[in-house]
């Protein structure tokens, strides 16, 4: 159910738990504090429920970012039909220096041509951001756009829908709804993730002083062991279980920025061993082996006293520009 937002006689407006308010003319509201997102729906309804809005969808060529809104009039308004209609930008703060809102919104139209817009303050319902002056009489669904340039917005940020405060003004006189609805908000992308190769072994002893520093885990019994990868970095955890019908659960448990290999078509594999192992230990030909996918896997393997688990694993590193 949409949220309705009406003026009452003090200037404010109210819907559940939401309060609004607006400034005497020449002042504005604040559309960032006003509209968290529990208060926001894709389709809104404003003025006792004679107009919608609803967000349809952005597009992206290059810099200029689309935002594309459907309003409809639900009833037969006769004398209260559509005058204009805004939506509040002041939660947009991330302009790069010497821009500002007048520099952000480039282009708008109705039902695909050109309409008029303005940029600044709606005098009439007090709202900062752009005012769509071009009206609608009859009752049904228009469509309107809004295109902004994000190349005048700061670092890499852009602009993504998010709960921002919308108005609508009927008839000759102002008639006001708001609605917090889907608009532009700054963010800023989250970087690429990449990831890079680590071979993990389960903690222990080392197979041989020289050379490779793969480990083997002796086992005397349910015990948990720090998973390392490139021999310093802690990877995770491996549970070895008590003994369950001459058989051990091997669990692994990979720590946060690190996942099992998923180009590999089996990225664990472990080898028991009945005396201490030695020599250089080719992971390829252990016995036991399994695929491990999200943060955890689990693998039975045959009661002994030592152990080699090797893990294949991808580190989160930073991208390369």
């Amino acid at each position: 159910m949409s949220k309705i937002i009406e003026p009452n006689r003090t200037g404010c407006t109210a819907s559940g738990g939401l309060a609004l308010l607006l400034l005497a003319a020449g002042g504005a509201s604040s559309a960032q504090s006003l509209c968290p997102p529990e208060e926001c729906l894709a389709l809104a309804t404003t003025d006792n429920a004679r107009f919608t809005i609803e967000l349809l969808g952005t597009s992206l060529e290059g810099s200029l970012v689309t935002f594309t809104y459907e309003v409809c009039q639900n009833t037969d308004a006769g004398n209260q039909a559509l005058s204009h209609w805004s939506i509040g930008l002041l939660q947009i703060d991330c302009y790069a220096d010497g821009f500002g809102l007048s520099d952000l919104v480039v282009a708008a139209t109705l039902d695909g041509v050109p309409t008029i817009f303005e940029v600044g303050l709606d005098p009439t319902t007090g709202v900062v951001g752009v005012k769509f002056d071009e009206g609608v009489e009859d009752v049904g669904c228009h469509v309107w756009s809004v295109t902004f340039d994000t190349s005048v917005l700061a670092g890499n940020t852009t602009l993504v829908p998010g709960c921002v405060l919308a108005a609508t003004k009927s008839g000759p006189v102002a008639n006001n709804g708001y609605a917090c609805i889907l608009g532009p908000i700054c963010v800023n992308p989250p970087a690429s993730v990449c990831w890079a190769g680590e071979s993990a072994w389960a903690a222990g002893l080392r197979y041989t002083p020289r050379g490779s520093w793969a480990t083997y885990t002796p086992y005397a019994g349910a015990a948990s062991v720090t998973l390392f990868a490139g021999q310093t970095m802690a990877a995770g955890t491996v549970v070895l279980s008590a003994p369950i019908d001459g058989m051990v659960e091997v669990r692994i448990e990979l720590a946060e920025g690190f996942r099992f290999d998923p180009l590999r078509a089996e990225n664990v594999k472990i080898q028991d061993y009945a005396v201490v192992p030695s020599g250089n230990p080719a992971p390829g030909q252990f016995a036991h082996g399994g695929l491990g996918e999200g943060r955890s896997v689990s693998i039975m393997v045959p009661l002994n006293h030592f152990y080699g688990i090797h893990v294949d694993l991808e580190r989160e590193v930073e991208c390369a520009p």
